[in-house]
């Protein structure tokens, strides 16, 4: 683990940026690998499951492939042209790089599809890339476009459109979709809805023409709550990971899923932040920052601690019940820099002297907003700023009184006034700004209707 990562409040995590200067000057401590290859080993754990489930996916999805190219059992004196639409719960994030594997395949995302305009252009995309624009000049349609490179192609694959989050999809433009497709019977085209929840999506969309849709529901017994189980499996496993699991914390991180249905992004999110809490209080984190000359000593009162409590052993490297956990999955970023903003003395430390003078004029700007009434004017809210940048600066030009004067001087010198010279007040103006921009994403401010000089403090929760 990293020191270099500060919790503000309770979940919440500040990386600082790092430029190209080169790593740190901080040298390694020696427990850094036992953390870093337990967490690791968590990672490893989920990166498994879903490479496995992934694999269980595509095996359903080429079986229904192969069931879409097989010839009919029934020979119909007409044909009959039915789009094969395919319906998959739970989709692995791993899945989707693999389609092309099977066929030519791509994958549009349900949040683009606004319109059916907007899907057509990225299916179209999606198979010619920037060359179907070129479409509309030609006065052809992106699906005819599609049609027409299909056509030249020599083996002819079917064409796989996975349309990725499909209950974002307006029901009116998917049922559109699939009715246009069904259309263009000159080209073999197959669609693979992923969604969250099969019967939730079959209860609302409705298909123009259903008799014209082959609806088939690809079978995955993997669910993607299987990841949590694996993760701490291999977490209360103390051969697979140098740091454990309590088995309560097993059961309150399982718990927090099931309340919360984070998955195993936000167990691993959970898990990392008990490793850090972990680094900075236990008994055994601490030896390395003993000094050469303490450490027998310091490690001689943890043997003495260890032989009085047998289980102190064990709780050495094991992860225990925090009381701040559920935080982690739920937090609240806004709070926490609002804290941080208002008392910075609690996360700086008093040697942080660059740190410090970086953030003073964010503290400045924060505290007359602090100090405002319900509505802030931005004019006044930049004077403000202005004037306690020229009383910060008038006391850092101010005289120390223990030290003796040199000479006389002129009249009228002490009574002249520092001022803000014109690179200073600009880069006052680009500051002020760029907070104000920061408050509004935070949702600290935002417009008062048509009064464009003022602004409204939002509530804070």
């Amino acid at each position: 683990m990293d020191d270099d990562f500060h919790s503000l409040n309770k979940g919440v995590f500040v990386i600082p940026f790092k430029g190209d200067a080169g790593p740190s000057s901080r040298p390694s401590r020696p427990l850094d690998s036992v953390y870093g290859s337990a967490s690791a080993a968590y990672a490893q754990a989920h990166k498994d499951y879903e490479d496995d489930r992934a694999e269980e996916q595509l095996d359903a999805i080429r079986d229904w492939l192969d069931r879409c190219a097989a010839p009919p059992c029934l020979h119909q004196a007409f044909k009959i042209r039915r789009v094969p639409v395919a319906l998959l719960q739970g989709i692995s994030p791993e899945a989707p790089r693999q389609l092309p594997n099977l066929t030519r395949a791509t994958t549009l995302s349900g949040r683009d599809l606004c319109d059916i305009g907007a899907a057509m252009r990225a299916l179209a995309v999606g198979f010619l890339g920037e060359a179907a624009l070129d479409a509309k000049k030609a006065g052809r349609t992106p699906l005819d476009e599609v049609a027409r490179w299909w056509g030249k192609l020599r083996d002819r694959p079917a064409l796989l459109v996975h349309i990725e989050q499909a209950q974002l999809v307006p029901t009116t433009v998917l049922a559109e979709l699939v009715y246009i497709v069904g259309l263009h019977d000159d080209v073999s085209i197959r669609l693979l809805l992923s969604v969250p929840s099969v019967t939730t999506f079959l209860a609302v969309w409705v298909p123009l023409e259903p008799s014209e849709i082959d609806l088939s529901v690809l079978r995955s017994t993997r669910r993607p709550s299987g990841a949590v189980n694996a993760v701490l499996q291999t977490a209360l496993d103390r051969s697979a990971a140098p740091i454990t699991l309590s088995e309560e914390l097993a059961r309150e991180v399982r718990a927090e899923d099931d309340r919360l249905g984070g998955g195993a992004a936000a167990t691993l999110k959970s898990l990392r932040w008990l490793l850090l809490r972990h680094s900075h209080n236990s008994a055994l984190a601490a030896l390395p920052d003993v000094s050469e000359e303490d450490q027998p000593a310091a490690l001689q009162a943890l043997r003495d601690a260890m032989s009085e409590d047998a289980s102190a052993a064990d709780e050495l490297l094991t992860l225990g019940v925090s009381p701040d956990l559920s935080y982690t999955q739920n937090p609240a970023p806004r709070l926490a820099l609002l804290q941080a903003l208002a008392n910075q003395d609690t996360f700086l430390s008093p040697a942080d002297h660059d740190n410090r003078d970086a953030l003073k004029e964010t503290e400045m700007l924060h505290s007359l907003w602090e100090s405002a009434g319900k509505t802030v004017n931005l004019w006044d809210w930049l004077e403000g700023f202005r004037m306690m940048l020229l009383s910060e600066k008038r006391a850092e030009n101010m005289p120390d009184p223990t030290t003796p004067s040199k000479g006389k001087r002129r009249r009228g010198e002490e009574d002249q006034e520092p001022e803000l010279g014109e690179d200073e007040d600009a880069r006052a103006h680009a500051r002020f700004i760029r907070f104000v921009e920061e408050a509004r994403m935070m949702g600290l401010v935002r417009a008062r209707g048509k009064k464009s000089d003022e602004v409204v403090k939002a509530a804070l929760l």
